[in-house]
């Protein structure tokens, strides 16, 4: 799993993995001859006596300096150290700059890949997944993964600056120092357990956070509901509970990871008296060792924000196991894979269904089976039948959402398969029972199905969906914002922008569920006169339980159980039984 995300980062990242790593090599190498520069602070200043050692890379350095005929002097030694320091800080920055470019644009890129996947995969498959669940997949399971690579990167560094100081360590005192990694490495594994202790929490904070997500959408959604119903107070208890829920596996985390600094301090002052100890066992020069513990004293907080690092990858680890499950599952499923641009699919005869089955993928038995109609093209055909009859799962199958488990549809003798189903769904449009509407601007909505529309073509279709008179009376007409899924617009009005919108495409096949449920008897009749008249560009499927629809169609198909059982036309006095 991570090796698959690792290899993603790299092909995203390019030259500018090698380029970090440069810049990282260059920061730690400086920060370890800045700490050497200390020796020859001391030996001007007089600290040291005469004749002490330096270290061989010290020495080189200064034989090479009084080669060039150059005395070393105080000033000119302050004046290095600060540019050497400079250069450091320099070098942190762009260093720090480049990861988070890398894990934020390397984040948005992995976003942008499972929305697609996402967005193309089969209609069925997402319909049984939370919503909830998808949206802590794009967002919070994402940010993980950004969080984890750049946690890494981080802790890459402070890996590095560690070997930088054990590196100088080593200059000065070899035994003393590996007495000190071997009681590091001790240290390290003591702290072990705290790392899986994360891992759990997290995963429990995780489930929290997406019921939490889960509750806020559906109340929100419901609010109206919640409010008639008065039950306020109720939901503020679930909502409470799940907050608790989530404070408590939050709080565990948290203790979890702030363990470890306290943890890491205390056992590190351990580690440095053994090492002082060991260093005048072996009878180390006391300007050494001085110098040593300047850098364990240095040493032991990056040690100790490499634990941080790890334990931050091991809070951020259910975020990336989740997407990758994600992603994983949703490759599973075979859908269409549409082009850019695609040729609509004309409509002249009819469309048609022979021997269709359909059974869901959580279902034993078939939602409708043995399915031969032909829906008639430029005329209007209703779909009639109480609940559960297999109404909406033919309006499905005749739109290309879902694919027949036995049977084929055909277009005018065409069979629709994967390879022309993506022409096929963008000759379609589709009107929900539902309404749902963006958070936007009448307009704004209407240019969702056809971003390159005119002013003229928006106010045609508000006019064939009896949409016109009202739009035009709003504070802002076209740019009125309609609020949240058009909750500031009347149900009539919503059905209405919702028609308007499926009409923009100019759809070989319009399918309608419910188009006029919401409209009083006036507007029923201006609808049903619009939709009359598309039958000379459109072929019209409606989805109706009304009377008055049904009285109006061209025909009407009558189900039951997942059964045809009539057809009947208007332009014949025969009626087909099943």
């Amino acid at each position: 799993m991570l090796k698959t995300y690792v290899i993603r980062f790299w092909r995203y990242a390019g030259y500018r993995i090698p380029l970090l790593l440069i810049v990282t090599l260059l920061a730690t190498v400086l920060r370890g001859v800045g700490l050497l520069m200390i020796l020859p602070f001391l030996a001007i200043l007089g600290v040291l006596e005469d004749g002490a050692t330096m270290p061989d890379g010290v020495q080189v350095a200064l034989d090479y300096w009084q080669a060039s005929g150059l005395t070393l002097e105080l000033n000119t030694a302050l004046t290095g150290y600060v540019l050497l320091v400079a250069l450091v800080a320099f070098l942190q920055y762009w260093e720090k700059s480049l990861q988070a470019k890398l894990a934020t644009g390397f984040t948005r890129s992995l976003k942008d890949r499972l929305f697609r996947k996402l967005i193309h995969a089969p209609w069925q498959y997402l319909s049984g997944i939370p919503q909830s669940e998808l949206v802590q997949n794009v967002q919070g399971d994402a940010e993980s993964v950004q969080k984890t690579f750049l946690d890494g990167m981080q802790t890459v560094t402070a890996g590095a600056i560690c070997i930088a100081y054990v590196a100088v360590a080593f200059q000065l005192a070899a035994e003393t120092t590996l007495a000190c990694l071997i009681a590091g490495t001790i240290i390290v594994v003591m702290l072990l357990p705290l790392r899986r202790r994360i891992e759990s929490a997290s995963w429990t904070a995780r489930d929290a956070h997406r019921r939490l997500l889960e509750l806020m959408g559906e109340r929100l959604a419901m609010i109206k509901l919640v409010k008639s119903f008065a039950m306020e107070d109720a939901e503020v208890a679930s909502f409470s509970e799940l907050t608790e829920r989530a404070r408590k596996s939050g709080n565990k985390r948290a203790l979890a990871a702030v363990l470890v600094s306290p943890l890491f301090t205390v056992l590190g002052a351990i580690a440095l008296s053994v090492f002082v100890g060991v260093a005048v066992q072996f009878e180390v020069a006391p300007e050494r060792i001085l110098v040593l513990i300047l850098i364990f004293s240095r040493l032991i907080p990056q040690v100790s924000e490499v634990q941080r690092g790890v334990n931050r990858m091991a809070s951020n680890r259910p975020g990336l196991v989740a997407l990758y499950r994600r992603e994983m599952d949703v490759d599973e499923q075979v859908d269409i894979h549409p082009t850019p641009e695609v040729a609509p699919v004309k409509l002249d005869v009819a469309i048609e269904l022979n021997n269709v089955e359909y059974i869901y993928p959580t279902a034993n038995l078939a939602a409708v089976s043995n399915i031969s109609i032909a829906i008639p093209a430029h005329q209007v055909t209703v779909l009639s039948g109480p609940s559960g009859s297999g109404k909406s799962t033919i309006a499905d199958l005749v739109l290309g959402l879902l694919r027949p488990s036995s049977g084929v549809l055909s277009v005018d003798g065409t069979l629709i398969s994967e390879d022309n189903v993506s022409q096929w769904r963008a000759s379609t449009a589709y009107m929900p029972q539902e309404h749902l509407l963006l958070h936007d601007t009448v307009r704004a909505n209407l240019l969702w199905a056809k971003p390159d529309a005119g002013e003229e073509e928006i106010w045609s279709a508000l006019r064939t969906a009896a949409a016109e008179h009202f739009v035009r009376q709003l504070p802002q007409q076209l740019d009125t914002i309609v609020g949240d899924r058009g909750s500031l617009l009347s149900g009539g009005e919503r059905q209405r922008i919702s028609l308007a919108r499926a009409l923009m495409r100019k759809p070989a096949l319009i399918v309608l569920d419910e188009p006029t449920s919401a409209l009083d008897e006036e507007n029923e009749t201006l609808v049903h006169t619009a939709l009359d008249s598309l039958k000379k560009g459109s072929t019209v499927l409606v989805i109706s339980h009304r009377a008055s629809t049904v009285q109006w169609a061209d025909k009407v198909i009558k189900l039951s159980g997942g059964l045809v059982t009539e057809c009947c036309s208007k332009s014949s006095s025969k009626k087909q039984h099943h």
